[in-house]
């Protein structure tokens, strides 16, 4: 249960994600408008196929299990893009690579906690899926409104 407060707090300091990177195109390649709005559009291209995140973690276990790996792979690898976007100087379209890799692997786990949270939420009564849903909803709250101020303060 911590486990899935954990997650929807991730899952809202994505803005500080969103912010940060843009920013990072905008300042550091000095890239122009046309340039920022196309690389938008590629990074959330990921987002069109999260129908099918949750039929491949379901359809193909990993050691018998079908959605703790797959959090930790993408856990793993949001680790990894952020920490080479910000560490290694790298091109502007290997940067818009890396940041859609991000986006891929934040998507991936938002299906696979939303999935967890049905799952989490069947065994509660009635009266406890609402009361779970609304904690998971301000916790996502709670991480958008943090993220939004650590993205100001970085940026």
């Amino acid at each position: 249960m911590i486990l899935l407060v954990l997650f929807y707090i991730n899952q809202g300091l994505k803005i500080m994600l969103i912010i940060g990177s843009m920013t990072h195109l905008k300042r550091h390649f000095k890239a122009s408008p046309s340039a920022i709005q196309l690389s938008i559009q590629v990074i959330n291209l990921p987002t069109v196929f999260k129908v099918f995140y949750g039929f491949f973690s379901d359809a193909i276990p990993i050691y018998g299990y079908k959605k703790k790996p797959y959090l930790l792979i993408m856990g793993a690898l949001q680790i990894l893009t952020m920490t080479l976007i910000f560490t290694v100087h790298l091109g502007f379209v290997v940067a818009v690579i890396d940041i859609t890799l991000c986006y891929f692997a934040v998507g991936f786990s938002d299906v696979i906690i939303d999935s967890l949270m049905v799952m989490q939420s069947r065994k509660l009564p009635l009266n406890g899926q609402a009361l779970l849903m609304a904690n998971m909803r301000m916790c996502q709250a709670i991480g958008g409104i943090s993220g939004a101020f650590i993205a100001a303060v970085i940026t």
